[in-house]
Parts: structure tokens; C-alpha cells; sequence
């Protein structure tokens, strides 16, 4: 069986494309094509004429550039699928090729140099690849990293809140926990300041949801001993435009996702 190998290095609207043989000898120089219909039927051309000879094993890499890299790689999976083409493709870890350029001391690093590198790099280490893995489960790893994005700015947001909080409303520190309840939230937004605060009737602040009452006197009458008797709006907007913020963050994902 003869095996050829297909290294690829995909970019926002194109990608490039390189045919090395095992012996790391070029049989189709670097090529580049767009990510359009019109370059994904080339490549099938390309494909196409790579397979007259039946006894050839072809090897696809495609270095994971975050995204740019799914069409071609869904181009190539479908041909998975039909007996004609016998393909193994994988998706590699950029911090692994990374290296390997590093290693290879090549200075000027440009996409037809990179779409060699990650050839050499299949040729290489095609024994530790994981070949043909569906792409079913890339929507799902999208909505993670977007999870993952809204919690760390949630992190951040609350952790400046705090320190925020600290300057002007210091007695409240204790009834913010790590999970920031939206009553408490509520509260800032209504009462940005201490003064405000001690000002206002039980009345007027129990209209706020979730917050108890029992509470609310033992909470506004605190605040009357608050250290900071200045008036910076600077510093109100922030708690304002902060604790707005968090209650933006604050998503609910549905249980089940409908097809």
C-alpha cells in the first residue's frame, strides 16, 4: 500500500495545502485554496487525482487553528465515508507542532512552511494519531468554551465588585457570598451607598425580592457606621455598571437542548 500525506494549514478563508510521500519527498507542491465551494470542489479534484492509482493509503493532517479548520475538516470526513477514498484524517494540536518548527530551527514561518511542518510532523509521529474521530461533539465543545468565557468574567466582575464594595459599603461585605445572590445584587443597584442605604425605609427595601425581612433593619441600621462619608460618582457607576454586568452574566442554560 502506498501512503501519501496531506499537511494543512487552514486560515481564516483559505488554507494551504502540501502531498508529501513517506520518505518526506514532495509529490504535489504547496497549493493554497479558498474555503469556498469552489475551493473545496478543486481539492476534491485534487483528491480525485490522487486515487487513480487504487493502492494508495492517504494521511490528512490539519492543524486545530480554533475554528477555521472545521470545513475542510468536515470536507474530508465525508469522504470518509465513500469506499473509494481510503483516508485517515486527524486533527493535531498546534502546541505539538509548535515544537516541532522550534526544533527544526526554521526562522521565516509562513503558511506554506507551516503546511510542511504539520506534514513532517504526521509523517513522523503517525503512530501515536488518532485517526477518523467524528466531528459530532464540536458544537457542544463551542458552547463549553463560551461557558467557560461568561464564568471567568463572572469571576472577575464579582471579584471587582467586591473590592468596590469594600470602599463604600464595607458592612455589607458579609451577606456577599461567592455566589452573589441577585437580591444582593438588587440591593447595590438600588442602594448604591451606604448613606442611601441607611436612608431608606423597611418598606421601600422589602420590595426586593428573596431578601428577608427579619434582615433588613439589623442590615440598614449598619450602614450607618460606614467608614466612607465621601461622594464619588466615579466610583458609584462602577458598582452600578458591574453589578448590571453580573446579572447580564448570569445565564441559565437550558437542561435539554432540542434538535
Amino acid at each position: 500500500m502506498k501512503e501519501l500525506f496531506i499537511g494543512s494549514d487552514a486560515s481564516k478563508g483559505y488554507c494551504d495545502f502540501i502531498i508529501l510521500d513517506s520518505d518526506e519527498k514532495v509529490v504535489l507542491e504547496n497549493f493554497q485554496l479558498d474555503d469556498t465551494p469552489k475551493g473545496h470542489t478543486q481539492l476534491r479534484g485534487v483528491i480525485d487525482d490522487v486515487f487513480t492509482d487504487s493502492k494508495v493509503l492517504l494521511y490528512v493532517a490539519l492543524e486545530s487553528t480554533g475554528g477555521y479548520e472545521n470545513n475542510w475538516f468536515k470536507f474530508f470526513f465525508d469522504l470518509i465515508e465513500n469506499e473509494k477514498y481510503k483516508i485517515r484524517l486527524c486533527r493535531l494540536n498546534p502546541i505539538g507542532i509548535h515544537h516541532y518548527i522550534k526544533s527544526s530551527q526554521k526562522k521565516i514561518i509562513t503558511d506554506k512552511v507551516s503546511a510542511i511542518s504539520i506534514c513532517e510532523y504526521l509523517i513522523r509521529n503517525k503512530k501515536k494519531i488518532r485517526f477518523n474521530e467524528d466531528i459530532k461533539d464540536e458544537v457542544l465543545k463551542k458552547q463549553w468554551t463560551y461557558i467557560k468565557i461568561l464564568t471567568k468574567q463572572s469571576t472577575q466582575l464579582k471579584n471587582q465588585l467586591e473590592k468596590s464594595l469594600y470602599v463604600i459599603h464595607p458592612q455589607l461585605l458579609k451577606y456577599n457570598s461567592g455566589a452573589k445572590p441577585e437580591w444582593f445584587l438588587k440591593l447595590i443597584l438600588k442602594y448604591p451607598t451606604a448613606e442611601k442605604l441607611s436612608r431608606a425605609s423597611i418598606k421601600s427595601i422589602s420590595k426586593i425580592p428573596y431578601i428577608r425581612k427579619s434582615k433588613i433593619a439589623q442590615r440598614r441600621g449598619k450602614t450607618k457606621y460606614c467608614i466612607f462619608r465621601g461622594r464619588s460618582l466615579c466610583l458609584y457607576n462602577n458598582i452600578n455598571c458591574i453589578a448590571n454586568h453580573i446579572i447580564e452574566k448570569n445565564i441559565k442554560l437550558p437542561k435539554r437542548i432540542s434538535n
